[in-house]
């Protein structure tokens, strides 16, 4: 009754756990166990080589690599899924703020690279001496400018500065001296053809209620002229209330008030092509290569700023994925050597391991891809980064050689190999492993 007794807790205890019972009682064992070993016969009355269920990393001979991978793989996740799930998690946040910055960094340098292309002044570049004794521009010198294939067309500028513009109040006005060109963009009317009229952009429009051919009057040496609004333009760079003219339709009388003989006004799309040439005599600049410049620095930092957050976070990442691995492999170290006492080699032990690494990595960039694609068309399909930022598809990601597809095969890679080596570098334990002292403590 007593043997029975232990018997059956042994049984119970054999669900989770390896036990080897040395009998006389023949009969007793044969109850409890069809696995039995009889040393006076000298002979297996079972092949444990098929059994699968005694232990939950027993080694198994397939034919299939992939076979074998999953199955081990399969008993890694079941296992150690705390371990597994806790790396799974910090990973693929970190997939997914990395790939959130890099999408809406690339979707606001798109959006800002269109808002150039439409700006009224993209072609426009203004030009003064480096000689402060002598300001005005030389008849020589003009046409040295004029005659210059890398200029389209050349004006003294106009300087709205020197007087005060009205309607029934005082106007705060930056003027802008253009030329019709593809680059403005139209909200209403069109671009000057009659003497006086001016253009203005949309935010001078709504702040002081203006619209197409209102008047506003410029009063300068008590002079009033008449200057009618022929257009609005959207002007995504040059914030603020901004007015734009043509000096082919401005009143020659106005002209002369305003002419500033100092700065030349140029035409041109070669505004390096001029720096480099004429900027050891003048001060050349282009308003909207400043802006670009500007714009393009800022988003350098921030470009920086991801590079600086995704090498970070790769570094603590392989920390704690070398950290989870070695724990796992620590507290794998009985299973191991059970594996090693059944016929499995060293080598392969240790490329066992290298492969289940490989492939949780492969996993955790794909989960990783996928949720952060995932988590993009859906941002892109609510319009969300419309509604907090009023900018529209933000988060676009960059091509970086074939496809906006290749940052997901880059990380899935990345993730695949780092794993794969933390995997090597922990399987080398294995060969310092005392097999037969972690196999009598089990």
């Amino acid at each position: 009754l007593l043997a029975s007794e232990v018997m059956g807790f042994l049984r119970f205890y054999a669900k989770k756990h390896l036990v080897i019972v040395i009998s006389h009682n023949y009969q007793l064992i044969t109850k409890y166990s069809k696995m039995i070993i009889d040393l006076d016969s000298h002979q297996n009355n079972y092949n444990f080589n098929q059994e699968t269920r005694y232990h939950k990393y027993l080694y198994q001979q397939v034919s299939s690599p992939l076979i074998k991978i999953k199955f081990y793989l399969k008993r890694q996740l079941l296992y150690q899924k705390k371990k597994i799930v806790m790396m799974f998690c910090s990973q693929l946040f970190t997939i997914i703020a990395f790939v959130l910055l890099l999408s809406g960094i690339n979707g606001g340098w798109n959006y800002i690279k269109t808002c150039l292309k439409s700006n009224p002044i993209k072609e426009i570049i203004e030009i003064s001496k480096k000689d402060y004794n002598e300001m005005n521009f030389t008849n020589k010198q003009i046409n040295v400018l004029k005659n210059d294939s890398l200029v389209t067309s050349l004006n003294y500028k106009l300087d709205f500065s020197f007087g005060i513009f009205k309607t029934n109040q005082e106007l705060q006005l930056e003027s802008y001296q253009v030329h019709d060109s593809d680059y403005i963009e139209y909200l209403n009317g069109k671009f000057p053809s009659q003497n006086n009229q001016i253009m203005i952009n949309q935010e001078t429009a709504h702040k002081y209620n203006l619209d197409i051919n209102d008047k506003l009057y410029f009063i300068i040496d008590e002079n009033t002229y008449h200057l009618s609004v022929s257009a609005i333009i959207k002007d995504y760079i040059n914030n603020g209330d901004n007015l734009y003219f043509s000096d082919k339709f401005i009143d020659l009388d106005l002209k002369d008030k305003i002419t500033d003989k100092s700065i030349l006004v140029i035409k041109s799309k070669y505004f390096k092509q001029l720096l480099k040439k004429y900027e050891h005599d003048y001060f050349i600049i282009n308003f909207h290569q400043d802006y670009l410049d500007s714009y393009q620095t800022l988003f350098k930092m921030a470009l920086m700023v991801v590079i600086c957050f995704l090498i970070i976070s790769f570094i603590i990442s392989l920390i704690l994925i070398s950290i989870i691995l070695k724990t796992i492999l620590i507290e794998r170290k009985r299973d191991i050597s059970l594996m090693l006492s059944n016929g499995l080699p060293l080598n392969k032990a240790r490329k066992l391991f290298s492969q289940e690494t490989s492939l949780i990595g492969s996993i955790i960039g794909f989960l990783g891809s996928v949720l952060a694609e995932l988590l993009l068309r859906i941002i892109n399909m609510l319009n969300i980064s419309d509604k907090l930022f009023n900018l529209p598809n933000l988060f676009i990601l960059p091509k970086l050689m074939i496809s906006s597809y290749d940052i997901y095969i880059i990380m899935i890679f990345v993730y695949t190999s780092a794993c794969f080596g933390v995997g090597v570098l922990s399987s080398l334990q294995i060969s310092k492993m005392n097999t037969s002292i972690l196999l009598k403590e089990d």
